[in-house]
């Protein structure tokens, strides 16, 4: 691997007018409303500094020197979203073996992504772990505010308006690299081989070069789906009358006087209710049956409003925010050592499975060759499967540390499990064993 004759360690806090969370760090970095906020950085593990082009000041020389240098090894915590930045918004090229990520050196010592679940695992003191306030100084800053009596668009909050709170946030800016930094002088001397950082080199170009995706394949599935569901609301105008039938609060009462037995217009209540059609409650009368199956414009309410729920077509709506449009491409869709424990890309074509043959020979094969006569390591013992399945590309939820489709499945304790998008729903922390990393 490359030598290096210094250390850039950074980390940026920006204003968008969309989340980095609902279109991904690289569509978020070609956005025409970007902003860099602020970067606190550190050179040469020194003291830290930090630029704010908020307030108008130009870009320290140390800084650029550094960022331009290709013997300056830099570091951030989930390096994507800074080099996604310094390449597409500021226009500086650096190439990944210039960088080096804390954060993915964690997951491969089964931490979570997360920098403030991080630093009480390794043991930081209080003042060198990430402040707590980040979350809500973050919705103030970064992005814009929902509507009020005040202002009745969306809006901004400028520096000028809060002060304080701008204050704040410049601190916070400076303790997220305090804590990377001191994360990183715990965690190194469990440091990668150089051969795995050859494979993570090879991960971020992969990830920067994309999926190709067929962009008019995508734009038609939109532009199909939106005309069903326009005709869905449409049928549903003109049996209930209402101008805006998708509104919850104006059909629930329009529903109840036709039997709806729920007091919410959740999925699952209204796929239970168009099933009483066909096999009502034991408990309901003969007369309340009766009436009930009488309702045919609330069977067919229930029936359009299940179709315009469905998910799976709003997966293209999300794909082309994620995407970089003018390229064809989705980026940044793999992280390396993401499954917890196995160091193994989520659901990548070529990741390594522990398997054992009928034989008793057990070894690594790529994802793809695994076959149904093969045992799998679950982590825990040797299991059965049902075989590989290619499952497209899905969006993920995000819990606990842990990134993944919200039907995988996850243990929450010793001995009980539930899907992920469950586990996130009612709260529920999930169980990683009993064994503590000790640093």
């Amino acid at each position: 691997m490359e030598e290096f004759d210094s250390t850039l360690a950074l980390d940026f806090e920006s204003y968008c007018d969309e989340s980095v969370t609902d279109i991904g760090a690289d569509a978020y970095s070609r956005h025409p409303t970007l902003e860099i906020l602020m970067a606190a950085y550190t050179i040469d593990d020194g003291p830290i500094q930090q630029w704010i082009p908020a307030e108008g000041q130009p870009m320290p020389d140390d800084l650029h020197a550094a960022l331009t240098n290709p013997r300056c090894l830099k570091f951030a915590w989930n390096k994507s979203f800074e080099w996604s930045i310094i390449e597409n918004h500021l226009h500086i090229h650096t190439e990944h073996r210039e960088w080096r990520d804390p954060m993915v050196l964690g997951y491969t010592l089964s931490f979570p992504g997360k920098l403030e679940k991080v630093g009480p695992i390794v043991g930081l003191p209080m003042d060198k772990r990430k402040d707590a306030r980040g979350k809500a100084l973050i919705r103030k800053f970064c992005g814009l505010q929902k509507p009020n009596k005040t202002h009745l668009k969306p809006w901004r909050i400028w520096p000028h308006m809060a002060p304080k709170e701008w204050e704040e946030f410049l601190g916070y800016n400076v303790q997220d690299v305090v804590a990377e930094r001191a994360i990183w002088r715990r965690i190194r001397k469990y440091d990668m081989p150089p051969h795995e950082w050859e494979n993570w080199f090879m991960d971020q170009e992969i990830n920067q070069a994309g999926i190709p995706v067929n962009v008019r394949m995508v734009n038609n599935a939109i532009r199909v789906y939106d005309d069903l569901l326009e005709d869905r609301f449409n049928q549903m105008r003109r049996i209930t009358g209402m101008t805006n039938p998708n509104s919850t609060k104006v059909l629930l009462p329009w529903m109840k006087e036709r039997g709806y037995p729920y007091d919410d217009c959740q999925k699952g209540h209204v796929k239970r209710a168009l099933e009483f059609f066909d096999n009502p409650p034991k408990s309901w009368s003969a007369k309340k049956q009766e009436r009930y199956a009488q309702q045919i414009d609330l069977q067919r309410v229930l029936e359009l409003r299940l179709e315009s729920a469905k998910s799976s077509p709003k997966k293209y709506a999300t794909l082309r925010r994620h995407m970089d449009v003018d390229a064809g491409v989705l980026r940044n869709a793999f992280q390396f050592a993401g499954a917890g424990r196995t160091w193994r890309w989520c659901l990548a074509e070529g990741s390594l499975v522990l398997v054992m043959r009928k034989d008793g020979v057990i070894e690594e094969l790529p994802i793809q060759e695994v076959t149904t006569e093969m045992f799998v390591w679950d982590g825990a013992q040797w299991v059965a499967h049902e075989g590989v399945v290619f499952s497209g590309i899905k969006e993920v939820v995000e819990w606990d540390g842990v990134t993944a489709t919200k039907e995988h499945k996850v243990f929450v304790s010793e001995s009980e499990s539930m899907t992920l998008g469950e586990a996130k729903e009612k709260g529920m922390r999930l169980w990683g064993g009993e064994d503590v990393f000790d640093l």
